[in-house]
């Protein structure tokens, strides 16, 4: 269990949220008397709801919904024709379903619009496909990248965050790397590897997120290593750290959770390498919208309970 954080460290937490705290820090569970700073309001603020992005002043929770309510119909529908949606019925506000019709596929759906603004296709089978094509990528550039790397295919390229049974040159075992894990410079081969994570070895299993870039992440890492740190030096908070003292067990159940959202929910990468700069570690993210923190963490959960 990670340790309670002090008063200087939770007010390090809060204050770059806005929130002056007016009373010493009583634990992340029970609510802190702070000041929002932008209003002036004296609230009775939650740790984890502010790490959450979510805030905790209640009148300027309402007066930014109702601002995001307030968008012009005709602006609206200049922006859901921006993106190839044609509304089929009256305005019913950013965050209500809107019956639309996709231009590029001619499916009749209901996106909102705050999603739209945020960047979202609005079609979701228009949306999987994209997304499988962006995890499948080249399959000619996907071989060349996994010889260079010493392993040569064996099978047809599955996609870029599913195992690949190649063998590999050096050594001539047969091994099962992921191209995802190979450009971002991991060993795709556990007998040869003299670096990196060792299954026998204690370790961490962790899940991050991230308020700005809205995403989430779930991944593990040796117990002495300083890559959690590390992210949170980019702007990620932890959540939760689960520790194993064999490395092995901390790796199946990372490799539970992500199969379940890749496999059974579809879900690939939320973020590119350029986001997660020398830390790396993007196709561990998510889109928070679409995994809330406290649900990735009840699925890891779920996993580590099995």
């Amino acid at each position: 269990m990670p340790a309670r954080l002090t008063h200087e460290q939770a007010t390090a937490v809060v204050l770059p949220a806005g929130y002056e705290p007016l009373e010493p820090y009583p634990g992340a569970k029970k609510r802190w008397r702070c000041r929002h700073v932008p209003c002036g309001q004296v609230v009775g603020a939650l740790l984890d709801k502010i790490k959450q992005g979510t805030g905790a002043c209640p009148p300027c929770g309402v007066a930014a919904s109702a601002a995001g309510r307030r968008v012009d119909a005709e602006e609206a529908r200049e922006v859901m024709l921006a993106r190839l949606l044609e509304p089929l019925d009256e305005y019913p506000g950013t965050n209500h379903p809107w019956r639309s019709r996709h231009l590029l596929c001619g499916r009749e759906i209901r996106p909102r619009l705050m999603h739209i603004r945020q960047g979202r296709v609005g079609c979701l089978e228009c949306g999987f496909a994209s997304n499988k094509t962006k995890q499948l990528g080249d399959p000619v550039q996907a071989a060349a990248d996994m010889r260079e790397a010493g392993h040569e295919p064996l099978e047809v390229y599955p996609g870029a965050a599913h195992p690949w049974r190649c063998v590999h040159q050096p050594c001539g075992r047969t091994v099962r790397p992921r191209l995802h894990h190979i450009r971002s410079g991991q060993g795709g081969c556990s007998n040869c590897a003299a670096h990196g994570f060792n299954t026998a070895a204690p370790a961490v299993l962790y899940v991050l997120h991230h308020p700005v870039l809205v995403a989430v992440k779930a991944g593990i890492t040796w117990s002495e290593s300083d890559r959690i740190e590390r992210f949170e030096k980019r702007g990620w908070l932890r959540i939760r750290v689960w520790p194993y003292a064999i490395g092995r067990e901390a790796k199946a159940v990372e490799r539970a959770v992500h199969k379940h959202l890749r496999d059974k929910l579809g879900l690939g990468p939320h973020l590119d390498p350029s986001a997660m700069g020398a830390v790396g570690g993007w196709t561990e993210t998510y889109d928070a919208e679409l995994v809330p923190v406290l649900e990735l963490v009840r699925l890891v959960e779920a996993e580590v309970a099995t």
